[in-house]
């Protein structure tokens, strides 16, 4: 495992691995991520481009729950974060006070084929850490975007994977590797096609290969 998240894809597979830096909160999270979005499967198939106005729906919408739980008193944002099916560490954080600057996640991004809002009702954003959610959002856009590039194009992703070992210092006692490739190493044929970090800061970084 590798001190950055790394993200590839195998056939019509995306498999996402850990950064081994991530601690046991982040990675239990990463581990609901990715069970939600292959709850959200199929959806409505991968998006080569995501056009504008949905785009802004997206965010309006993520900036709009995120007020919405701001206005809440910690309790009551950690039965929403429990209700909208949020990591538990999480939910903990919340009642704690201790979640710091959260993002508003939706279960499978719109680049998946995930809804922005709805129709017919919209969509319960779950809250994530940046990081965690940061690296999604990248491998979201950037492994979606080979995706459909090839030919003939992958229109579907059939399943998400998370390669996500013990790993030490991150969180050396638990395993949240989940998905039909989560038991299998990380492609080995590793040419890194991106880097990015979170907001402009040293919150983490991320790969995406082809």
């Amino acid at each position: 495992m590798a001190n950055v998240a790394q993200a590839t894809f195998i056939a019509a597979d995306v498999v996402i691995e850990c950064d081994s830096r991530w601690d046991c909160c982040q990675r239990e999270q990463a581990k609901n991520k990715v069970e939600h979005m292959n709850a959200g499967l199929p959806g409505a198939g991968i998006r080569a481009n995501v056009p504008p106005a949905m785009d802004r729906l997206k965010n309006a919408t993520q900036r709009n729950q995120k007020l919405q739980m701001l206005a809440q008193t910690r309790q009551e944002q950690a039965e929403s974060a429990e209700a909208a099916g949020a990591s538990p560490c999480m939910v903990e954080k919340l009642r704690n006070g201790e979640a710091g600057n959260y993002q508003m996640d939706h279960p499978l991004d719109v680049k998946w084929g995930g809804p922005p809002r709805g129709p017919p009702a919209p969509v319960t954003l779950i809250p994530r850490d940046p990081v965690v959610n940061g690296a999604f959002g990248s491998f979201a856009q950037h492994i979606g975007d080979k995706m459909s590039k090839k030919s003939p194009p992958i229109t579907q992703v059939q399943s998400f994977s998370l390669i996500c070992p013990p790993s030490s210092p991150g969180c050396p006692n638990q395993d949240q590797s989940t998905g039909p490739r989560g038991q299998q190493p990380f492609p080995a044929d590793r040419h890194p096609a991106h880097i990015t970090r979170v907001d402009n800061v040293s919150l983490g970084s991320f790969l995406v290969l082809p």
